[in-house]
C-alpha cells in the first residue's frame, strides 16, 4: 500500500457587520498551519468535503473567484490532525 499525501484547500469564512468573508487557501503537501487570535477564535475553518479543488494555475495559494487562469486539483486521501489545549477552568480566560 502507498500513502500519497495530497494538496487541500481550506476554507475560512467569518460574518460580521461588513458583510460575509470567505478565503480559501491553497495547504500544499506536508503543511502544518497553526492558528491562534482571531484566525482561530473569529474565523471558522475547515476542509469542505469534495471530489476536487479549483485553484489558481499559478498555484500562489490564495483564491478569488474574480480570476482568471483556474485549474481543476483532484482531491485524493488527506489526514488533518488537530491538537489543542484543555482549559482547566469551566470559564474562558483568553482575550477572545
Amino acid at each position: 500500500m502507498q500513502l500519497v499525501i495530497f494538496q487541500v484547500v481550506i476554507e475560512f469564512r467569518k460574518c460580521d457587520d461588513r458583510g460575509d468573508h470567505h478565503v480559501g487557501v491553497l495547504m500544499p503537501r506536508y503543511s502544518v498551519a497553526v492558528m491562534s487570535d482571531k484566525a482561530r477564535y473569529e474565523w471558522n475553518h475547515g476542509i469542505t468535503p469534495r471530489l476536487a479543488d479549483v485553484i489558481k494555475a499559478s498555484g500562489s495559494g490564495r483564491l478569488s473567484s474574480q480570476s482568471r487562469g483556474l485549474t481543476l486539483l483532484k482531491r485524493g486521501v488527506r489526514t488533518s490532525l488537530t491538537f489543542r489545549n484543555v482549559r482547566q477552568s469551566a470559564v474562558c480566560q483568553c482575550s477572545m
